[in-house]
This record gives C-alpha cells, sequence and structure tokens, in this order.
C-alpha cells in the first residue's frame, strides 16, 4: 500500500466533505470505531517504522501510544475494522480521531481514510496537522454536512469544499492509516478516540432540482445563514448598517499615523521601518522611532470572488447576459493544480465580489471600495495591509503595506512543491529575473509606508533536511544547481571511490550520480545531502537579499513565507532576512521557536480559521465549529503571537472570502473578514478590533 503523495489538494490534507450513502439501520449516536481497552489487540495493527502499545490510565487502558521512527519516509500504522468487515457510517455525520503530541518537538501526523483502493492519490481522504509540543487536536471529517440526500450521483469539478464529494465512500471505509512524513527524529503521540457521530435529520432532492447551486450574487442557493444576501436592497441596508459600526468604532487613540504605539518608548527614527529588540522583545521599529507591531490582512482587493466559469456554467443561476453587470466576466490563465490547471488557458471567469460592489455602491464601485478599505482596517485596529493586496489601495499612504515580488524563475527539475518546482538560485536568469522583478516595485522602493518585500511563497523547502539536496542530484547534469551540488560533493569527496565508500554505492561518474527518492540513507549520505540542502538555501537567500537591497535598501527583506521548512533553510534565512517569515495554520503560536536557539525577529504571513455555518462550502485549512469559535481562535491566536518575544506581527489570510464555487485552483474557504456580498463577519470582526485595541499593552506585559 503506497503513501507515496501526502497532498493532492488543500482541501484533502484539511477538512472534506462527502456525499451520504443509503443509511444503515439502527446507527447509535456515537458509535466507536477503534475501541482501546483489554480486547483490543494492539499486536494486530499494521506497523511501519512505528512502536504502538496501550497507552494506561489510571489502571485501565485509555488508548494507544504511537511512537514513529524516521528510517523511512512515511513511517506510521494502519488499523482495520475489527469485525474483518468495512465500516458503513452512511448515517453519520463526521468521524473524529483525538491525537496528543507528547514528543518534547513539533511532530507532523496525518490520518488517512481509506475505501478498499486508496493509495493516497484516489479511493480516500487525508488530512494533516503539525503538532506544537505538547498538543493535543481532534480531527474531524464530515461525512454529511447538510444533511442532504439526492436521488443520483452528482459530480463537482473545481472546487475544493462542495455541497457532496465522491471521494470517499462512506458506507465503506476499510481502514484508517496514520502516518508521519520524512520525520527528521523520532516522535510520539497518544491516540485516546476514533468515532462516528450519527446525522441529525436528512432532506431528501431530485438531482435535477438541484442544479443551479449558486444564486446571482455567488451564494449557495440550498439553505439560508444569518447575512444572507436576498436582494439589492439587502446589501444597501448592510452598507448603511456598517456605516454607522465605523462611526462607533473609530481607530485607536494608541496608534500613531503608522498604527505604531503613539504613547510607548521612543527609539532612533530612520525614516524607514526596521527591527529592534527592545526589553527582550523583538519590534518593528516604525519610520518615527515608535514600536510597531504589524496586525494585517492579506489580499485587501475587489477579486477574491473571481471564480471560473468554464466548462460549468449549469452551476450559476442568472449569470448576466447584457447590462453594466457584463464587465466582471474575465479570462484568467492561473491554475496551478486542480482541474482547471489542465483546461485550455485561458478559461472564462466571473467576478462575483466585484459585481457585488456594483450593486452595492454604483459606478464609482472601485473608488468606494479603496477608501472603505482603509476606514476598515482602521476601524477594526489593523495597521497593516498585507501580502496579496491592490497596489492602488497601497499607493494611498494611509496604513503600512507589504508587497510581494513577482517573478518567473528557473526551476530545480528534480524538485516539487505545492506551487511548483524550486527556484534554482545558481542559475543566471534567476538573479537576472527577480532584480527585474523588483524594478516593478521602484515606487514603493522610497516610500516610508512600506514595511517589507515577500520573496516567493510556501516554497517545496520539505521538513526533512535531505530533501531538497534529492532533488538537485535527481535534476538534469546541465541543471546549474546539481552542478554546483557536483561541485561541493567534489569538495568532501576528491576522488569519486571515496564517495562510493561512505555512500556504499558504485557510481562510475559524477554525471550518473543520483538516488531513488525513497532510498534508505547511511548517516553519511544523509549528512552530505543536508549540506547540499543548506548550499541551495544559503544561495537563494543571499541572492535574494543582495537584489532587494540593491533595489531597495531601506526596505525590509520579510523572506518567502515557509509553509513547510528544516533547519538548513532557516539557518539561511535567519542569516540574510531582516525578518523570517512563516505561514502556520495551527490554533495557536505562543510556543513558537526558532530551530537551534536561533535569535530573528519573525512574522506570520497567514493564517485563518473558518467555520460552515454562513453558506460556505469549505472551512479553510484550520476548521472551527461556528462563527463564535472562529472569533475565539482569532483572539487566542494573536494574543499568543504577541505574547510570543520573536513574533513582530500576523497577518490573517484572506481580506474577503474566496468564491463559493472556488479560484482557479480550486480552493473556496470561508476565511474572509468580509463575505461575497462585502459583508463584514461581525463576530470575527469584534475579535480582531479587541485584541488589536489592546495589543501594544498586550505586547509590554
Amino acid at each position: 500500500m503506497s503513501l507515496r503523495r501526502e497532498i493532492i489538494s488543500a482541501a484533502l490534507l484539511a477538512f472534506i466533505f462527502c456525499m451520504p450513502q443509503p443509511s444503515p439501520l439502527n446507527a447509535e449516536e456515537t458509535l466507536k470505531l477503534v475501541e482501546f481497552n483489554k480486547t483490543f489487540k494492539f499486536e494486530d495493527i499494521e506497523a511501519r517504522d512505528a512502536k504502538v502499545s496501550p497507552l494506561i490510565k489510571e489502571g485501565e487502558i485509555a488508548g494507544l501510544k504511537l511512537e514513529t521512527g524516521n528510517s523511512i519516509q512515511w513511517p506510521g500504522i494502519t488499523i482495520k475494522p475489527s469485525s474483518g468487515k468495512a465500516w458503513n457510517l452512511s448515517e453519520y455525520k463526521k468521524i473524529t480521531m483525538t491525537v496528543k503530541n507528547t514528543s518534547s518537538v513539533p511532530a507532523f501526523l496525518a490520518w488517512r481514510i481509506d475505501n478498499e483502493g486508496g493509495d493516497g492519490d484516489k479511493n480516500g481522504i487525508t488530512l494533516r496537522h503539525q503538532f506544537a509540543p505538547g498538543e493535543q487536536k481532534t480531527f474531524e471529517l464530515p461525512l454529511n454536512k447538510l444533511g442532504l440526500e439526492l436521488d443520483s450521483e452528482v459530480k463537482f469539478i473545481g472546487m475544493h469544499g462542495t455541497p457532496f464529494c465522491d471521494a470517499l465512500d462512506a458506507s465503506a471505509i476499510t481502514c484508517f492509516i496514520i502516518f508521519s512524513k520524512t520525520p527528521e527524529q523520532k516522535h510520539s503521540f497518544e491516540i485516546t478516540s476514533i468515532q462516528a457521530e450519527k446525522a441529525d435529520k436528512i432532506n431528501k432532492m431530485k438531482a435535477a432540482d438541484f442544479f443551479p447551486f449558486i444564486d446571482r450574487y455567488g451564494q449557495y442557493r440550498h439553505s439560508e445563514w444569518l447575512g444572507k444576501i436576498h436582494s439589492d436592497e439587502d446589501m444597501k441596508k448592510a452598507a448603511l448598517a456598517e456605516s454607522e459600526d465605523l462611526k462607533k468604532n473609530p481607530p485607536s487613540p494608541e496608534f500613531d499615523e503608522y498604527g505604531a504605539w503613539k504613547n510607548g518608548p521612543q527609539l532612533k527614527s530612520t525614516g524607514f521601518f526596521r527591527t529592534e529588540k527592545y526589553n527582550g522583545k523583538w519590534y518593528i521599529v516604525a519610520p518615527n522611532g515608535h514600536l510597531f507591531w504589524s496586525h494585517g490582512v492579506d489580499g485587501v482587493r475587489s477579486g477574491s470572488g473571481t471564480t471560473p466559469i468554464t466548462d460549468r456554467k449549469n452551476y450559476f443561476s442568472d449569470l448576466p447576459t447584457e447590462g453594466p453587470l457584463m464587465q466582471f466576466y474575465g479570462k484568467h490563465h492561473w491554475a496551478p493544480r486542480g482541474y482547471y490547471k489542465d483546461v485550455p488557458k485561458p478559461f472564462e471567469t466571473y467576478n462575483f465580489t466585484a459585481a457585488n460592489l456594483y450593486r452595492k455602491y454604483g459606478d464609482n464601485w472601485k473608488e468606494q471600495f479603496d477608501k472603505l478599505a482603509v476606514e476598515r482596517l482602521k476601524s477594526w485596529q489593523m495597521n497593516t495591509i498585507g501580502n496579496w493586496s491592490d497596489a492602488d489601495i497601497c499607493a494611498m499612504r494611509k496604513i503600512p503595506y507589504v508587497r510581494s515580488i513577482g517573478y518567473t524563475h528557473p526551476v530545480i527539475e528534480g524538485s516539487n512543491g505545492i506551487w511548483g518546482k524550486f527556484p534554482d538560485p545558481f542559475h543566471p536568469d534567476f538573479r537576472k529575473n527577480l532584480a527585474e522583478g523588483l524594478k516593478t516595485e521602484a515606487s514603493s522602493a522610497k516610500d516610508p509606508f512600506c514595511m517589507g518585500y515577500f520573496i516567493d511563497n510556501e516554497l517545496g523547502w520539505n521538513h526533512n533536511t535531505t530533501q531538497l539536496g534529492l532533488a538537485v542530484l535527481n535534476s538534469p547534469s546541465k541543471q546549474p544547481a546539481r552542478q554546483a551540488a557536483i561541485n561541493k560533493l567534489k569538495e568532501i569527496y576528491p576522488k569519486l571511490e571515496d564517495l562510493n565508500k561512505a555512500w556504499n554505492c558504485k557510481f562510475d561518474s559524477w554525471d550518473k550520480l543520483s538516488l531513488d527518492a525513497n532510498a534508505k540513507l547511511n548517516e553519511k549520505m544523509r549528512a552530505d545531502l543536508e549540506e547540499l540542502t543548506s548550499l541551495i538555501a544559503n544561495e537563494y537567500f543571499k541572492v535574494c537579499r543582495e537584489e532587494s537591497k540593491k533595489a531597495a535598501p531601506d526596505i525590509l527583506y520579510l523572506g518567502c513565507r515557509f509553509a513547510s521548512s528544516n533547519n538548513a533553510a532557516v539557518k539561511a534565512a535567519a542569516k540574510y532576512c531582516d525578518i523570517v517569515s512563516y505561514n502556520i495554520y495551527q490554533l495557536s503560536v505562543a510556543d513558537f521557536k526558532l530551530p537551534e536557539n536561533l535569535d530573528k525577529p519573525v512574522i506570520i504571513g497567514e493564517f485563518h480559521f473558518g467555520a460552515l455555518d454562513r453558506g460556505m462550502l469549505h472551512t479553510g485549512l484550520v476548521p472551527v465549529k461556528d462563527q463564535k469559535e472562529r472569533a475565539e481562535a482569532y483572539a487566542n491566536y494573536i494574543n499568543g503571537a504577541l505574547k510570543n518575544p520573536a513574533l513582530v506581527g500576523a497577518h490573517w489570510f484572506l481580506f474577503g472570502s474566496q468564491a463559493t464555487s472556488g479560484r482557479g485552483d480550486g480552493e473556496n474557504y470561508q476565511v474572509g473578514l468580509v463575505d461575497l456580498c462585502d459583508t463584514p463577519y461581525s463576530e470575527t470582526i469584534e475579535a480582531v478590533r479587541n485584541t488589536g485595541r489592546k495589543m501594544y499593552q498586550t505586547r509590554s506585559e
């Protein structure tokens, strides 16, 4: 059974919804799928570089202890039904598994739920989480989130979260696979519960009546929720209500013109943003010398509701055929994964966000949106316009902002990643193209309101320090990064026979040197591959810093926003970045630390939480129960970040919720501060305001 792929899409990794199947009789309210007790046969669990044993509490078996090794790529276990028959969970609304990381270090764990023939690509679903030391989490897989059953099967394209999904047959679950991914050290976990909860009442509908399921505003048609828009008049009423709310909540008197701490300590003024450690905590320092903590939001723009319509116009009701709303049709090329990756480009799109803004504000909707965005952020006690935001809003110079440098780069052919292959920093076009990309930011390069530049996003560093080194060696012989790697190995081993002896290999030339991605590595091979990863990382960050500072010497270089990372990559980032950046999608960053006691400021480029109680079909990467819990999660995350001495800011992803029917890569997350109809999520906004108002007091405690 192969575990060769961790990722199909962010949706499969985080939170997936499945189509209901015929119901079994007499389903219990809660069904223990795996009951850890004295009759459970721990010895029957299939283990791969892993050990299992009973978890004993108060003299009783209370769960399973799992210890994973680090000698193979996917250490873990497989648990099958004790009855020998597949689990039939078609009348249950969700499956849950409670896990605790008992390691003293962060640890990745994934839970794969399979049908017959599941292989990590098909016939199953994978959830994953990066656990903090000591963190306990309950994985949750909804099986029937809408309580809706159609009379025939339907298929969906271009959406991570769908009303239904055929990725898993809930009536025939054959096994659970629990595993880590390329760990650099051994980890330990406790699993205390694997169970299913019964579904609520199921409503039946004809499949023919289901389509179209997206209304004229881009909303899901077949359910109601608080704040759903039913008419243009509803939108205008919402605009008036928000106008009153903004008047009642002016910007904090604690903030100066940059959103820095007006009445806090006065440090050296340089005219631009910089960093300094003050009273044992890292801060950004505003151009005027006031302490600054970056409380921001990404994607402040009017395009988050853009969705492909090619090959699926039957999804949408009342798409315009004439009049001013026609202007929001478009042609797009961006689709790095999912259905539209393989569709001929460009494909046709419709921007529901912009269309709704037109309905709400009229012909000058763009000017109104830009002006209102600034007013909103100030009222919400935010002081940073984050990544992926509209340049026109940044250029208003009302709120500090960051910019993302766009450029095309040559790639390391043997590499991979969620968003594509890894850049080759040794290729001459890498530096040249980056320099050209930086030229497009000439206006921000001398702007005191520009806090910093991100270059790249969520590159495929991999958690394992050896993987990028392997990728380089498995690239074509003319690959500049491979040539640099071979030269490095020649420094370590002047003769090829010396390398062969150390690696226990039989290469007859340097040109033929390569390793299988799943090869078992001896100690010397591992050390050398880590050296190659470090070589690539240092060259990458070195070139990025040099070109960034050449183009904009006063603007902070903020790194590449790690999603996956390893010690070699982080050490190189700490050496060259002004601030090291991470996108961390988990419940808290209060205990976050850089590896090896590195002492550098860190900024969170992305985090979010989402729920399914306001009409959206996917929660995003960190699911919560409802909007109340979402607000609580926001406050917990920001307050934890404020109390962490290394963190100098955190930016929420995203300003506006994504299209219900998905963007180019299929993401359709309930992660906005405002919805598709430009209505703020009031519970979350209240949490944003409350944490923002107190943030400098919280930081200084």
